[in-house]
């Protein structure tokens, strides 16, 4: 039986390396001066696939009636992100959460 290393060939192979990110185009948007907290606000949502149970209640609420995903907002001048649970991840729902993020950034 034979008990003999391979050796190296002394070659090397080198990487291909990715081109760079092209410059982010927003980020000058982002650092003018007349931007203050409150006007710019992004949202996104996500979904669960586990439900989740309400704040309020003894968990014996019906599928329907728990929290299924929510709605992420970011407000883009100070980088705050605020975190909306929801039973249903529909436009009226996301607005009225929008609504109530906006109320409490400007309190």
């Amino acid at each position: 039986m034979s008990f003999g290393k391979r050796k190296s060939t002394g070659a090397r192979v080198s990487k291909v390396r990715p081109p760079p990110p092209p410059p982010d185009e927003n980020a000058e948007i982002l650092r003018r001066p007349d931007l203050s907290v409150g006007n710019v606000v992004c949202c996104d949502q996500y979904e669960c696939s586990k439900v989740g149970r309400l704040e309020l209640g003894y968990g014996r609420e019906a599928e329907k009636q728990c929290y299924t995903g929510g709605t992420l907002y970011v407000e883009s001048v100070s980088g705050f992100i605020w975190n909306r649970n929801q039973v249903s991840l529909g436009a009226a729902e996301s607005i009225l959460g929008k609504i109530e993020f906006e109320d409490w950034l400007y309190d």
